[in-house]
């Protein structure tokens, strides 16, 4: 009797165990088939303006004038807000506050600095309404930006990621990944634009078998995203991808 209760007890200790591992076989086979066979579903973000300006008033001047010619001949912005009369005004100010501050002129630094803040404010409310052009014609966004000698923030696909991005000079950089464990080979890949899945480029060296390469031959000055992911007995891990770099 006993003999055959704890015959009994191990044959369902069994049952449960091969019963689990057909769920987990089955559940590799769907992850890998998923991973593998998914189409990338396009990912719409916010359109978001970046205006850059630098924090020396002499190279904010030199910024401000650029603009303002480029807004001038630009035939997306045809009215805008504020009106290019006002900002060279503005520009004209600051230019001779800062003349009186490099002379040392007693109270020319404060006024400097007020002349300064009134054509930041100006250039960030054109900047706002550029922005809302770009948001009402997300299709030439990027022309629309770059007339006014401004640019689109391009944002990767939010994930919380360790990936790591390290310049060695200004062509070449360094990529670490931060999945670990067993794997089979490491895929990376290098885009412009990450809110199209399809400008996604594979690396030059497609595929490593360290979490760890370097890229060569980069344009500085470009807008650079990259990502990594890992192949395993299961198949493909999610990509996990790194912040923009600016060599």
């Amino acid at each position: 009797m006993q003999t055959h209760v704890k015959t009994g007890k191990t044959g369902r200790k069994q049952k449960r165990k091969q019963l689990l591992k057909d769920w987990y076989s089955w559940k590799k086979r769907t992850l890998f088939f998923m991973t593998v066979n998914s189409t990338p579903v396009p990912i719409v973000h916010k359109i978001t303006v970046a205006l850059d300006l630098p924090k020396s008033v002499d190279k904010l001047i030199v910024r401000a004038t650029e603009i303002v010619a480029a807004v001038t001949v630009s035939t997306w912005i045809t009215t805008p807000s504020p009106t290019m009369l006002v900002v060279t005004t503005a520009i004209s100010n600051l230019t001779a506050k800062q003349n009186l501050a490099k002379q040392r002129t007693i109270g020319a630094v404060a006024n400097r600095n007020t002349a300064r803040t009134a054509l930041v404010d100006l250039l960030r409310s054109l900047k706002f309404n550029i922005q809302t052009l770009c948001i009402a014609d997300p299709i030439n966004a990027e022309a629309i930006a770059l007339s006014a000698l401004m640019y689109i923030k391009k944002q990767p696909i939010k994930q919380k990621s360790k990936m790591k991005v390290k310049q060695l000079n200004s062509k070449n950089i360094e990529l670490t990944g931060s999945i670990k464990g067993k794997t089979k080979s490491h895929d990376w890949g290098i885009s412009t634009d990450p809110s199209d899945p399809n400008s996604w480029l594979v690396m030059p060296v497609a595929g490593t078998t360290k979490g760890k390469t370097e890229i060569n031959g980069l344009t500085p000055g470009v807008h650079y995203y990259f990502r990594h992911r890992c192949l395993l007995s299961s198949g493909y891990t999610d990509y996990e991808y790194a912040d923009r770099i600016v060599l």
